[in-house]
């Protein structure tokens, strides 16, 4: 334990003596000495006063001057010492000890040859601080008694009752009353000369009563509590609470009577009237008695209604609830059984176009029906099952800062191929300044490519369509899109955004599900944005958008552009390891002939159910897993948990490739760690980068391990 700290100034012009005081100091078990040393007097003054020590040590005989001359130089401007001094000195002068004491020092020793008085130099000192701590604390508590008494008597004076000190005596002599009895017209002059003119004051038919519990408070000495009418001299009538107490000395001696008045006339008037109106509130309340009883019969009739249709709503909520559950299973289950033959068809239909021999003009044009009645048809799916996803509340939003000039790059490389179909002129926004929104950047994708997909289509023949994005008002900024169209006249107007209404467009040879506007309208007001359109018949129509304003996103890394990633790029010439667990054999034929067309670097293994192709996988070790969610024992994350978790396996890039395409299993897909998610039906070439990027970061995983067990070695 930490001892206490003593600041102790030493000023004495002799080394040994300085050195002697200090090892005497130092060997005090209760207390830790700080010393400072000072050799003359005029420097033991400068320390005195810089530092404020708790004691000073001062040697009488100093070089500038001696102890009493010190002194005199230390007092402050009313001559108090304000440090406690011991003197000491080598001088056995009683004189000099006398006065020193008389100008302000605490004590004297005598430095001796023995040096004796240094053993007793700690105990002098520590009762040099006791005398001092005890002396500042009896000044503080008399300072606090005349403080507190003070205020307890402008407490007394202040508060709105009447304050009274009476005698225990027979003669009823008041020996205090505070200045507000002058409210029943006596001074407290008259009070304090007249023996008994308090209790002449009582109300006659009160005294008796005053006079016993008075009595009995002076011989027990129990509080009086009472309450009785004073008459002032002018015959007006007050009603007092009487709160008194026998105050006793340290001995228990009664001393005196201590109390106050308080005047409850005014409550007591209060309580009157209120008696006096008591039996007109008791019928009333009677009546009211009667008639809540009736109103709560009435309540508990509603309350019993109120909890039959709560129990319908709740069973209505449970049986919509299992409505949009097993609407949900079916649309995946519809969407899966879909995917699955679709994926054939426009699989397969792709090998032929792009087999050889190449197919010929009539096989080609046939095979484009196909391809383009199979997308078109994927699309409808898509469509439907955003549709639906978005209208039972499982859409997840991934809201980030994103660049509109990006974004709209992207969608123009993407929509150029149908404007030069259908010779429609496109104008995109230069960007000069950066402009950024908050938004899903899929999704504003997809948003994007629908209104310009239907800016197209719904144009004239070498029409125009122009892209602008300005900062609007409020944090937001609007994207429109204005095309050279028909037009749309009001009532139809109000039908626009309707899921499967094509405003008559139906029997028109433009395609369309009457899907895409309602969507994106949705897409758009789950990203914290609003859309609108404006119209004018033979002139054309403006669709346009609005999203909050955003910081500037992360710039992308360089040399990854979207360029480059739909660049067709094989990786090396050396073998190859693919291992396909799948077991719907269209899928697998699919992927075999798809593998034996175009990737002769490739070999293809194949697992029928999970446990085959983890075993597989152990043994082959292949560069790239291509893994159907659905398998027949245990599903695709449930492997690939298996896989990642053995140390042979754990570095190979698994790649999903099914027909399930719930955004939100996609999104489970993805967290639970596949590299990528490919949703069937597909495009070959996009199923071809994947499989390069996957090999790509197979590669540079294995050398991140290599050069860590390099390290590590």
């Amino acid at each position: 334990m930490t001892k206490p700290q003593i600041r102790i100034l030493v000023i004495d012009d002799d080394m040994v003596d300085r050195l002697a005081c200090r090892r005497a100091l130092a060997q005090c078990p209760d207390y830790e000495y700080v010393l400072t040393e000072a050799e003359s007097g005029r420097e033991g003054l400068q320390f005195a006063h810089a530092q404020k020590p708790d004691c000073i040590l001062l040697d009488y005989h100093m070089p500038d001057m001696n102890g009493l001359e010190f002194l005199k130089e230390l007092a402050d401007e009313i001559g108090e010492i304000p440090v406690p001094v011991m003197m000491l000195t080598g001088a056995d002068s009683a004189a000099v000890a006398v006065e020193a004491m008389r100008r302000g020092a605490r004590d004297y020793l005598v430095k001796d040859v023995d040096r004796q008085y240094l053993k007793l130099l700690p105990t002098v000192i520590q009762r040099v601080l006791n005398e001092r701590q005890m002396l500042k604390e009896k000044i503080l508590t008399e300072d606090k008694l005349l403080q507190a008494e003070a205020k307890y008597r402008n407490l007394v004076e202040q508060i709105p009752a009447i304050t009274y000190i009476a005698a225990l005596d027979e003669t009823n002599r008041i020996l205090y009353v505070s200045p507000q009895i002058k409210v029943l017209d006596f001074s407290p002059e008259q009070w304090l000369e007249t023996p008994g003119v308090h209790l002449a004051q009582i109300h006659p038919e009160d005294q008796t009563r005053v006079l016993y519990e008075l009595t009995k408070s002076r011989a027990t000495g129990t509080p009086l509590r009472c309450e009785y009418r004073l008459i002032s001299r002018g015959g007006t009538v007050f009603w007092f609470r009487d709160e008194a107490s026998v105050v006793r000395d340290e001995s228990g001696r009664s001393l005196f009577l201590q109390g106050i008045l308080f005047d409850i006339t005014e409550s007591k008037q209060v309580e009157a009237e209120l008696l006096r109106h008591r039996w007109l509130l008791e019928e009333q309340v009677a009546k009211r008695t009667e008639e809540l009883a009736e109103a709560n019969k009435h309540l508990r009739q509603d309350i019993v209604e109120r909890k039959r249709i709560q129990t319908e709503l709740i069973n209505a909520k449970a049986a919509a609830d299992k409505a949009n559950l097993a609407k949900s299973n079916f649309l995946s289950s519809m969407s899966h059984e879909l995917r699955t033959p679709l994926n054939a068809i426009l699989g397969f239909a792709q090998l032929i176009e792009i087999g050889s021999p190449a197919p010929t003009p009539t096989q080609m044009a046939r095979l484009k029906e196909i391809l383009h009645g199979g997308w078109y048809l994927l699309e409808l799916i898509n469509e439907i099952l955003d549709l639906a996803t978005i209208e039972s509340g499982n859409l997840a939003l991934s809201l980030e800062s994103v660049s509109l000039a990006e974004v709209i790059s992207e969608c123009q490389a993407m929509i150029e191929p149908q404007a030069q179909q259908y010779g429609i002129h496109l104008i995109f926004p230069n960007f000069d300044n950066p402009l950024t929104v908050k938004a899903d950047r899929t999704r504003l994708k997809q948003a994007l490519i629908n209104l310009l997909s239907n800016a197209i289509k719904y144009n004239r023949e070498q029409g125009m369509v122009e892209v602008k994005c300005v900062t609007g008002s409020s944090g937001y900024v609007r994207v429109s899109i204005q095309d050279t169209g028909a037009g749309l006249p009001p009532e139809k107007l109000t039908q626009l955004f309707q899921p499967f209404n094509r405003l008559g467009q139906e029997n028109s040879a433009v395609e369309g599900t009457g899907i895409g506007l309602a969507v994106t309208k949705q897409l758009i007001e789950l990203m914290g944005g609003s859309i609108g359109v404006e119209s004018t018949v033979g002139v054309g129509s403006v669709f346009w958008f609005e999203l909050i304003s955003a910081t500037e996103p992360q710039l992308a890394p360089a040399g990854c552009n979207s360029q480059e990633l739909t660049a067709k790029t094989y990786v090396g010439t050396q073998q190859h390891t693919m291992l396909y667990f799948e077991d719907n054999p269209i899928s697998l034929s699919l992927v075999k002939e798809l593998i034996e067309e175009d990737r002769p670097d490739m070999r293809l293994l194949v697992a029928g159910n999970g446990n085959l192709g983890i075993e597989l996988a152990r043994i082959h070790l292949p560069d790239v897993i291509l893994m159907d969610v659905t398998l027949p024992d245990i599903n695709g994350i449930e492997a690939m948990e298996i896989l990642f978790k053995d140390p042979l396996t754990a570095h190979i890039p698994i790649v999903a490739l099914s027909a399930d395409a719930m955004p939100q299993n996609i999104l489970k897909g993805l967290e639970a760690g596949f590299f990528r998610y490919i949703c069937k039906p597909f495009e070959l070439s996009e199923f071809m980068r994947v499989i390069d990027e996957a090999l790509e970061f197979r590669k540079s995983r294995l050398a991140s391990m290599s050069k860590i067990k390099e390290i590590e070695g």
